[in-house]
This record gives structure tokens, C-alpha cells and sequence, in this order.
């Protein structure tokens, strides 16, 4: 996956989830399911970036934020998930 697709997604996280701002994800390639797949996807993969970082909590606790973006290698998210 290019660097420029990287800020992307990763800008668009950043405002959804400030409080992994400036955190570089770890970027791997994660196969389509047979069941998604389509004839013309025979070589697209998508892209699992997990962004983690400690923030406070409630009573002063640290608590590991984990935010995971699928997105297509065009830059597209497809699915966000995160860590409470």
C-alpha cells in the first residue's frame, strides 16, 4: 500500500479518533473472502491497519486504545472497528 493512501485513511481516522492522532498504524495485507470475491477482484487485496495507543481512563487509569480499519488498497475503508 502507497504512503500517500496511508495518510489518507489515516487523516480521516485522526478526526474520527483523536486520541490515536500521530500514531502510525501497522499495516498488513489481509486476503478477500471467497464469499466477497468477485470475478474482476482476482488480484485487489485489502489492507488491515491497526492503529494502538495508551490513553487515560477514568480515575486516572491507563487504558489501550486499538482502533482496526479494513480498507482496499485505493484507499477506501470498509470496515472500522474499535477497542472500548
Amino acid at each position: 500500500m502507497e504512503s500517500k493512501t496511508i495518510d489518507s485513511i489515516s487523516k480521516s481516522i485522526y478526526r474520527r479518533f483523536p486520541e490515536v492522532d500521530g500514531v502510525k498504524p501497522n499495516v498488513r495485507k489481509q486476503p478477500i473472502p471467497a464469499s466477497q470475491k468477485k470475478s474482476s477482484d482476482e488480484k485487489k487485496t485489502n489492507y488491515l491497519l491497526t492503529y494502538k495507543n495508551n490513553v487515560q481512563g477514568p480515575g486516572g487509569r491507563t487504558i489501550t486504545r486499538i482502533v482496526r480499519v479494513v480498507a482496499t488498497s485505493s484507499g477506501k475503508i470498509i470496515k472500522t472497528t474499535t477497542s472500548k
